[in-house]
């Protein structure tokens, strides 16, 4: 096993699905097209969470840096989005 590397816990990659079938944000489906897979898609409650934590993101955001100046908190932004752009995350 390569160093920094771990064994997977087979259970693992469905666990924040579950989780969030648990509070009502995703409804599990299987695909019509292909049988082994599930689709996930938003809940009305679902898209109202992902809204709240958009504001609640927002919001820690503006606190975390309000003792940058502009041109520092530009610079922030970007290395940022440069790192998870690296990460393939999103970046808007």
């Amino acid at each position: 096993m390569a160093p920094g590397a771990r064994a997977a816990d087979p259970g693992e990659p469905g666990r924040p699905a579950d989780h969030l079938e648990g509070l009502g944000a995703i409804r599990r489906t299987r695909d019509p097209a292909d049988r082994r897979r599930q689709l996930l898609p938003l809940t009305e409650h679902g898209r109202e969470l992902l809204d709240t934590c958009s504001v609640l993101a927002h919001a820690l955001d503006t606190e975390f840096a309000e003792g940058l100046s502009e041109q520092e908190h530009a610079v922030l932004a970007g290395l940022l989005g440069r790192l998870a752009a690296h990460r393939g995350l999103p970046t808007g």
